[in-house]
C-alpha cells in the first residue's frame, strides 16, 4: 500500500548518509577507464567500404546452341561472400607482406619459441588485425586493418585493397577470355576438317577451279 512506502524525506536522509558510496561509485569507473586508456597501447584503425557491384565475370558464359535458362545463377550474397573469402586470403596478405616488408607491417614482430617462420606469424598476425564484414542489406564490404602506426594502418589497407582489385581482374578477365579461346579454337579445327574435305574432292573428281589453274 502507499502508506508502507518510504516518504521523501526518508528517501534524501538515505541518500545524504550514502553520499561518499554514492560519490565513488559514480566517480571510480570512469577514473579507471581513463587510467586504462593511458595505460595501454594505442592502436589505430584504417577503414574502407568496397562495393561489390555484379558484372559481366559474374554472368554464366554460354556456348551457340546452349539454353541460358540451364545455367547455374549466382546470387549477390554468393558474390560478396567470394569477395570476402579473397580478401581474407593468407595469399593476399603475403602479397601485401612482400611489397611492404615484413618490419614495415609488424615491426614489433617477437621471435617464436616454436621456431616457425616469420612470413608465417606475420601472416596470422596480418589476419587478426584484417577485418571484413558485409554491411547488413547491402552490397558493400567494410574493411579496416589496426596497427599501432596510423601511416602502416593506411598502407598497408591501401595496398590489400589494390592488390585485390588487380588480382580480380587478372582472375576474372582469364575466366572470361578462355570460353571464347575455345571457341575459336573448335572454329579453326573445323575450317582445316573442312579445307581436306575439299582437296579430297577436288583430286577425286579432278575439280579443279580455273583462277586457280591460271
Amino acid at each position: 500500500t502507499a502508506s508502507n512506502l518510504p516518504s521523501i524525506r526518508e528517501l534524501m536522509a538515505d541518500v545524504f548518509r550514502n553520499a561518499r558510496l554514492i560519490v565513488l561509485a559514480l566517480l571510480i569507473p570512469p577514473i579507471v577507464a581513463v587510467g586504462v586508456a593511458f595505460v595501454l597501447p594505442k592502436e589505430y584503425q584504417a577503414d574502407a567500404k568496397l562495393l561489390i557491384k555484379p558484372g559481366r565475370e559474374f554472368l554464366p558464359s554460354t556456348n551457340l546452341g546452349q539454353n541460358d535458362n540451364a545455367l547455374p545463377v549466382t546470387t549477390m550474397s554468393e558474390v560478396v561472400k567470394s569477395e570476402s573469402e579473397i580478401l581474407n586470403s593468407s595469399d593476399l596478405a603475403q602479397d601485401v607482406l612482400d611489397k611492404l616488408g615484413i618490419d614495415g607491417v609488424f615491426p614489433d614482430l617477437k621471435d617464436d619459441d616454436a621456431g616457425n617462420p616469420p612470413l608465417d606469424r606475420a601472416i596470422a598476425a596480418f589476419g587478426r588485425q584484417l577485418s571484413v564484414e558485409p554491411i547488413d542489406l547491402s552490397n558493400v564490404l567494410q574493411v579496416s586493418f589496426r596497427s599501432k602506426n596510423p601511416e602502416t594502418a593506411t598502407k598497408v589497407l591501401g595496398t590489400l585493397l589494390a592488390d585485390f582489385q588487380q588480382r580480380h581482374v587478372t582472375l576474372y578477365s582469364n575466366a572470361l577470355s578462355d570460353p571464347i579461346q575455345r571457341q575459336i579454337t573448335e572454329k579453326q579445327k573445323e575450317l582445316q576438317d573442312l579445307d581436306a574435305k575439299r582437296i579430297q574432292y577436288q583430286n577425286a573428281n579432278g575439280a579443279f577451279s580455273i583462277p586457280e589453274q591460271r
